[in-house]
């Protein structure tokens, strides 16, 4: 997202913890309260800020002028080279079904995957902070 101009009050990018039981302000729209905010970006005309969507986020209320922003998303897969070891190559596939299964709401299957590719590559677990092994 790139903000276009900064000429405005409010609006700005908070970034919320895990686990954070939204409230309803007066719009009956769901806001965070100041305790949920893991960290606040204001707004600056110039300024780029690219994140996971998946992080739970909101934008705050302009409340006086109008907010200009560009939004993007950065779409990619990672290829698996060939100069990959075969043991964490395995585990990279097996950490990708995974996350698949963990998107479908099958947690036991996921954890069960997460655990035979952590254990698999060393390597996999240090990157993604398993600290198990």
């Amino acid at each position: 997202m790139v903000y276009l101009n900064d000429d405005f009050e409010g609006g700005a990018t908070n970034f919320l913890k895990d686990v954070a039981p939204l409230q309803s302000n007066e719009e009956r729209r769901p806001r965070a309260t100041p305790d949920q905010i893991r960290h606040k970006v204001m707004p600056e005309a110039g300024t780029a800020i690219i994140f996971n969507h998946r992080l739970l986020h909101e934008g705050e209320t302009v409340t006086a002028g109008v907010k200009y922003m560009l939004r993007s998303d950065v779409m990619y897969t990672r290829v698996v080279g060939e100069d990959m070891d075969p043991n964490d190559r395995d585990a990279l596939l097996l950490f990708r079904n995974a996350q698949a299964a963990e998107a479908e709401g099958e947690m036991g299957t996921a954890a069960s995957l997460y655990r035979r590719a952590f254990k698999m590559s060393p390597r996999l677990a240090e990157a993604y902070g398993d600290d198990s092994s």
